[in-house]
């Protein structure tokens, strides 16, 4: 992988998952959303009745997979290709359950489908330049 893509792959992970590590901490802490400025309202069409659940996975599946993934490309490990397509797939599909259950489009939700979008195209390319 050319360092330059490498650098901003790590970037991109390390800036995904320290706030996505924040803000499902700051959920299953607070599980009305209050800290985060959310209101429970927003939970109305879901399956939900608070944020911990959210919480937890956006901790889990999106902070700490993220962080993880970037430390196995740091490191060069052969699974890193895998990693990212995985986290790729997760954003957008976080993404998606989101616009199902609380429909409006918000500014953050463009940038983080092109930044998955970004990682699954890089995902499927390094496995395929692998084999």
């Amino acid at each position: 992988m050319k360092k330059f893509l490498k650098s901003i792959l790590i970037f991109l992970l390390l800036l995904n998952g320290i706030s996505a590590v924040m803000g499902g901490w700051s959920l299953v802490l607070h599980p009305d959303g209050s800290v985060l400025g959310l209101s429970a309202s927003l939970l109305a069409n879901s399956p939900f009745g608070d944020y911990r659940i959210p919480g937890i996975v956006l901790f889990c599946l999106i902070g700490i997979l993220s962080l993880l993934t970037a430390a196995f490309i740091r490191i060069g490990h052969k699974k890193s290709s895998w990693l990212l397509l995985s986290e790729g797939m997760i954003l957008i599909s976080w993404l998606l359950v989101q616009l199902i259950f609380v429909p409006p489009v918000y500014f953050l939700h463009i940038p983080i489908a092109l930044m998955a979008s970004f990682f699954i195209y890089e995902g499927f390319y390094l496995i395929k330049i692998k084999s």
